[in-house]
């Protein structure tokens, strides 16, 4: 997890992927394995690893919405379905209003997106990819000063150590 949160992604993969040889059933490795293949940009193996997740827990909101997370990518109006119908169920968890957000943003309905972001803030205020995708969001809505500030604002929690969630330092 060390691995994941410094952007090392293929080291993780390569550690998760021992463990889960060693402990097939254990849902940590597995749910780091999975995330693990996202970041590489293993889409397809790691849809698989989140079906293989869900097969044991199929109410695992973690692996729902980050699989929803890939889906979003490949088929943006199924995820958006997908991930409402999760907010529904439980609408007090930040990830899921926070990936909301990103698929309106995707489907260029910036004020949704935005919605949905203030919603993620106020549920756990201060995440970095919340404030990375608003930063993202105004920034293609033609807002660039807003966009700068939040992008200053990331900058500095980076700075002080203060990001929990990894965040595209470079892209910012």
């Amino acid at each position: 997890r060390s691995a994941l949160m410094q952007n090392r992604h293929m080291a993780a993969l390569q550690m998760f992927n021992e463990m889960h040889q060693d402990f097939p059933r254990d849902t940590r490795v597995a749910m780091g394995r999975a995330l693990a293949l996202q970041k590489v940009g293993q889409h397809e193996q790691a849809l698989d690893a989140y079906e293989d997740i869900l097969a044991n827990d199929p109410k695992n909101l973690e692996a729902l919405t980050n699989m929803l997370g890939i889906l979003k990518v490949q088929n943006p109006s199924l995820a958006l379905e997908k991930l409402t119908e999760l907010r529904a169920a439980y609408p007090y968890n930040p990830d899921i209003a926070a990936q909301l957000g990103v698929a309106h943003a995707g489907l260029q309905s910036y004020a949704e997106a935005l919605k949905f972001f203030d919603i993620a803030d106020a549920l756990r205020p201060g995440n970095g990819y919340v404030l990375f995708n608003r930063a993202v969001t105004m920034d293609r809505m033609g807002h660039e000063e807003q966009a700068a500030s939040l992008y200053r604002v990331i900058l500095r929690m980076a700075a002080e150590g203060a990001l929990k969630e990894p965040v595209p330092l470079d892209a910012v």
